[in-house]
């Protein structure tokens, strides 16, 4: 009888003791309603990783992964879902179905297994005629590059002979259709009708894994001075450049250990970086870095080191990866080559010992942009200087944790010789646009986020029955958080349709992003004592008030502050703005009203 994906998704997470499973991989020490132990996933020395039994998910509050039991298994043994489910289910003593899905769910997943199965063949066919007889010319060009055996093999470096349908033909007699190495960017359609040609022709082929280890596309050089030098497999059904980091299959482990990622733009200083014992090293497949990269970075680092070329385009590019990579709060450091050097040809000449000199002079990405702007542009002058300030808008723009800020805007100020709080305003002012900040902005908040508004969430998330109460007895404007106004919003909306049904943490954690659901997590580990009672909420929901209500009065003295140099009529202003708040509030303006009548 066949089952479900979600059935059996779902049958095994029931059956599972997240504490058991966890437990046998990492010592765990029972602290309140959850465990704690020290995180597999990345190197302390002080636990902060917890499992919760009643949730049966795990958070790391060091690293920031966390989810459920098949989460942890996929992360921990390097599986994907499925694999990880069926593993689980041996051990857990859970015969495994056959499994139905949607029709085209099946039809999808097919097309994805298909392509990754004959690009694993196109890997093969690549690296062993790497090493025949056609292979000679390819060979002889990694000698003269000094790329040995070991790494040739490492990286499961190809050759692709200059043959029009040699791929193809040899991909036939295996039983791969034409239409199917199309789909996986192996082959082109010619001009005649229904004729096919190789994409990659007399090139050095270098196969791009996943972080699983599975071939899903290939980048080729030529061995002459052909055009284009490098050739890249198009976006298919399994690879999106933009997704993917070159190399990080082989530098997950490594960066566990704490050491700084260190981001070069080839194949082939990627592959010294490794000859010479760096095995932090990743490369962009073509692309500035982008958002998912940077993202996936984040998972195993929280520092960056930049080997980009120092030419413009290279400048360019470390612009664009400082402004993604301060996007996720991750440091970013700047390497700086010789002129004429990129990674390959230094460690080649000067070995590595020269090569962790230069790594250990790196700066700061604001130092390393100050001095190229004083370097391009006189910046004795007001016009130097804003052209100077573009070049850190995008960049700056994006950091909102207050203390990072302060930092860099007073360095920048120092650098410029400009007051700190005029650079401040243009960066803020003119920082990018609403959407950017807005989805930068939630590292901020979610490290200032108010405790009262954290116990409020959770309550929610836990006792639905007391949603409804909370409808009539809260103002959303109450809640300065954004993040916790959106579940708020989500959860209290939920409540008050009698049509729909009640959400619970699950239904929010498959639909939020990333973040979200890190936040979420952190939110269920938060201890707010016993089980939340109407009481508890009515305190919350009191605390949350008074709160807000202060704030108001505060920023209302700040105005009249402002205003009261105008006199008397000026303060009349002021009660518009006060019409309908507390009544504390209108005590203050009185008393202030008074005072500035016996003065006049």
């Amino acid at each position: 009888m066949k089952t479900s994906l979600t059935e059996f998704t779902n049958k095994v997470r029931d059956a599972a003791d997240v504490v058991e499973i966890i437990g046998s991989f990492v010592p765990l020490k029972k602290t309140g309603a959850s465990f704690k132990g020290l995180c597999p996933f990345h190197k302390e020395k002080t636990p902060s990783f917890h499992v919760h039994p009643g949730k049966q998910v795990f958070h790391c509050f060091g690293c920031g992964v966390g989810g459920d039991i098949v989460k942890f298994w996929m992360m921990h043994e390097r599986v994907n879902f499925r694999a990880a489910l069926e593993q689980l289910a041996h051990r857990l003593g859970i015969s495994v179905p056959r499994l139905t899905a949607q029709p085209q769910d099946e039809v999808q997943e097919k097309r994805r297994r298909d392509i990754l199965t004959v690009s694993q063949f196109a890997l093969e066919y690549f690296e062993r005629l790497l090493n025949s007889a056609p292979g000679k010319a390819a060979r002889e060009y990694l000698d003269k590059r000094s790329v040995p055996e070991p790494l040739r093999k490492k990286f499961h470096l190809g050759y692709a002979p200059d043959l029009w349908e040699d791929l193809i033909a040899t991909a036939r007699r295996r039983g791969y259709s034409t239409e199917l190495l199309q789909n996986a960017g192996l082959a082109l359609p010619g001009k005649k009708a229904g004729g096919f040609y190789d994409r990659f022709r007399g090139r050095i082929i270098f196969p791009i894994l996943n972080l699983q280890g599975e071939c899903v596309a290939f980048g080729g050089r030529t061995l002459g001075e052909g055009e284009p030098k490098y050739l890249n497999s198009p976006e298919t059904e399994i690879y999106k450049k933009g997704k993917l980091l070159y190399g990080l299959n082989l530098a997950k482990d490594a960066l566990r250990n704490e050491e700084p990622a260190l981001i070069v733009e080839g194949y082939m200083d990627l592959i010294a970086l490794h000859k010479f014992g760096f095995t932090t090293g990743v490369a962009t497949l073509g692309t500035a870095l982008t958002e998912d990269q940077a993202r996936l970075l984040k998972r195993f680092t929280r520092e960056i080191l930049f080997i980009y070329d120092g030419d413009e385009a290279g400048q360019t590019a470390m612009i664009r990866g400082c402004e993604v990579l301060l996007g996720q709060s991750l440091g970013v450091k700047v390497v700086t080559l010789p002129e004429i050097e990129d990674p390959d040809t230094f460690l080649g000449k000067h070995g590595p010992e020269a090569f962790k000199q230069i790594l250990e002079q790196r700066k700061d990405f604001l130092d390393f942009f100050l001095d190229v702007g004083r370097k391009k542009y006189n910046i004795n002058t007001p016009e130097a200087k804003i052209r100077v300030l573009e070049l850190f808008k995008p960049i700056l723009g994006r950091v909102f944790q207050p203390i990072l800020f302060d930092d860099y805007t007073r360095r920048l100020a120092e650098g410029l010789r400009l007051e700190q709080n005029l650079i401040a305003r243009y960066i803020r002012s003119t920082g990018g646009s609403a959407q950017a900040a807005g989805e930068m902005l939630h590292e901020y908040i979610s490290q200032n986020i108010p405790l009262v508004e954290k116990g409020l969430l959770k309550i929610l998330l836990e006792n639905p029955e007391l949603r409804t109460q909370v409808l009539s007895h809260i103002n959303r404007e109450w809640i300065s958080s954004p993040l916790v106004r959106k579940f708020l919003d989500l959860l209290l909306d939920a409540a008050q349709d009698e049509t729909r049904a009640q959400i619970s943490l699950s239904n929010l954690l498959e639909e939020a992003t990333e973040d979200e659901g890190q936040f979420l997590r952190e939110i269920i580990f938060y201890e707010i004592g016993d089980r939340a009672s109407p009481e508890l909420l009515s305190i919350v929901l009191n605390r949350l008030r008074m709160t807000y209500e202060s704030s108001i009065r505060h920023t209302l003295v700040l105005e009249i502050q402002k205003l009261e140099r105008g006199g008397n009529k000026e303060m009349d202003k002021v009660f518009s703005i006060a019409d309908g708040i507390h009544d504390k509030s209108r005590k203050i303006l009185e008393t202030r009203r008074s005072l500035l009548k016996k003065i006049e």
